[in-house]
């Protein structure tokens, strides 16, 4: 059995509302638990692991009104003593209550927060306005642990921003704001690594040291609200739904003289070559340069191989690398047509 950790939950949101909302998956008698709180949480159990996954690509939709975030539980039903609590109880019969003995939830709540807080999260935003400041950025993602921000760096062939969260449960949230507005721009967030950070902190240094600017190009948001620093211009901020990225038209493309190919995995299974040339801004990529890897049972994977012959738009899709699509964000590599080969027999 899997266990799905709900947040945002409104608070006027009850067990029925939870069941609709996920009323094309099969949850069990006493699948559901409401605990609330400040975090507005709820439990939810899935017979399969399957179920599971696709009710992740529920998260970031909105339950009666509020925007939820869902994510894989560490907590487990096995060995758990429970009870019916009978009236208006927000806990189904099977789930632990809270006066499960021996505190197990408590336990098992403050072991998953632990686990998810010990490493810090990454993203990379892109479409920034000019004018933007770290406050800004600080203030976009308001909800959570913003640790550092660096503005105007290049990432890849665009110059963005890096920011820096405090856990990776936060840098994951932050992908669902993909395609939020900052002012009036709409705002690209795709996932980032340590390793760019650190690379991209390097770069800063050595700038630092040849130019003799003593300026920190990082700060964090506690660093900002000491220094009196933060907006006082409110921001106008919507949600919307995934669109494919915005993209400058490409002037004259220039040949390779040997094929280019990538490999872009986590793609929607259910999405087709003519959506994977839209993804990739490619329209006049053959159909045949586009390869779907199977399984062994010849069903299809989230993995796609794309043949390129032209620089541009070999660069463009190495680039969306950690974008976000669907129910998760996207690898893209480089890799030799015999890997590909190899991978396809």
């Amino acid at each position: 059995m899997t266990i799905l950790r709900l947040k945002g939950l409104n608070v006027q949101a009850g067990l029925e509302d939870i069941r609709k909302f996920f009323k094309c998956l099969y949850i069990p008698d006493g699948g559901v638990w409401i605990v609330g709180g400040s975090l507005g949480e709820a439990f939810i159990a899935f017979t399969t692991e399957k179920d599971a996954q696709r009710a992740m690509r529920y998260s970031g939709k909105a339950l009666k009104g509020s925007k939820v975030i869902l994510r894989i539980s560490s907590m487990v039903l096995q060995g758990l003593q429970t009870k019916h609590e009978n009236g208006s109880s927000q806990a189904e019969n099977n789930f632990p209550t809270n006066e499960s003995p021996s505190g197990t939830y408590e336990t098992v709540m403050k072991a998953e927060d632990l686990c998810q807080n010990t490493q810090p999260g990454y993203v990379r935003l892109f479409g920034l306005p000019a004018s933007t400041t770290k406050e800004d950025i600080c203030q976009f993602f308001r909800s959570m642990t913003v640790q550092e921000v660096i503005l105007n760096v290049k990432l890849g062939l665009k110059y963005g921003c890096l920011v820096k969260f405090a856990n990776t449960q936060d840098a994951h949230d932050a992908l669902y704001f993909n395609g939020r507005l900052l002012g009036l721009a709409c705002v690209e967030v795709r996932a980032a690594t340590e390793k760019l950070w650190t690379s991209v902190l390097q770069e800063c240094d050595n700038a630092f040291h040849h130019e003799g600017n003593k300026e920190k190009y990082s700060k964090t948001c506690q660093d900002i609200e000491n220094d009196k620093l933060m907006s006082t211009s409110p921001l106008h901020i919507e949600s919307s739904s995934f669109k494919r990225l915005p993209h400058s038209p490409r002037k004259t493309k220039s040949l390779l003289t040997s094929k280019y190919v990538v490999m872009a995995r986590n793609l929607p299974k259910n999405m087709t070559k003519t959506e994977i040339k839209e993804l990739f801004a490619c329209p006049d990529i053959a159909h045949n340069n586009i390869q779907i890897l199977l399984d062994k049972k010849g069903n299809r994977t989230d993995t796609a191989f794309l043949i390129f012959n032209c620089i541009e738009d070999y660069e463009y899709a190495i680039d969306l690398s950690g974008c976000h699509v669907g129910s998760g964000t996207i690898q893209v590599s480089s890799v030799t047509e015999e890997k590909m080969r190899n991978m396809m027999t």
